[in-house]
């Protein structure tokens, strides 16, 4: 399956994404009447696999671990869940309806598939790719004024590294650490297969 994909994380997330059903996130926008895709376990299983094996730089490289070295990664999107929105929420990225601010504070569970979450996992798409848009955008300004050329490789190389995928593991692994710390505000509620 994974040699199939030929480095390419679109590649193996529809090979996933086709293999097993339950894989297939997806919702119908209910006033556009689009189906909106997230495929938000078949692209964190493929993030995980570059990060455990394609991301690694060893000279006796196996089969897998060179499958595992996607050329594409910066396509994955972040993982739509619940704990990014939770945190981008939490710190005035994101904000919600006082109705919808309602429901999730009191921990009403919304349907899944209905507007509301359809509407906060797609803007968290969004506002995670804006963030990257702008980290990119800061690491570039710092790298023009740079005069050293050995900063400059590195820094084309750290705009390289940002991804949704590295975004989204920073505010995930940080929302958990808040969440632990009983400091953030409510997240979402839905039961789903998909997250």
């Amino acid at each position: 399956m994974i040699a199939k994909a030929c480095q390419s994380t679109d590649a193996l997330v529809g090979i996933i994404r086709n293999s097993f059903p339950g894989f297939g996130d997806s919702a119908v926008d209910p006033i556009h009447g689009r189906q909106v895709f997230f495929y938000k376990r078949a692209q964190i299983g493929v993030g995980d696999l570059w990060a455990s094996l394609g991301n690694m730089c060893t000279t006796n490289v196996c089969d897998l671990e060179r499958c595992c070295q996607f050329k594409d990664v910066g396509r994955l999107t972040m993982f739509a869940d619940y704990r990014v929105p939770q945190l981008l929420r939490d710190a005035g990225a994101l904000q919600y309806s006082s109705a919808l601010a309602s429901k999730i504070d009191q921990h009403v569970e919304l349907m899944a598939g209905c507007m509301d979450e359809l509407y906060i996992r797609a803007v968290t798409v969004v506002a995670v790719d804006q963030l990257v848009d702008l980290v990119k955008d800061e690491l570039r300004s710092r790298q023009s004024q740079s005069v050293d050329h050995d900063a400059t490789i590195q820094f084309d190389e750290l705009i390289q590294s940002v991804t949704a995928v590295m975004i989204d593991w920073h505010l995930w692994n940080d929302g958990e650490k808040r969440d632990r710390e009983g400091t953030l505000k409510p997240h979402h509620r839905v039961r789903t297969i998909f997250y």
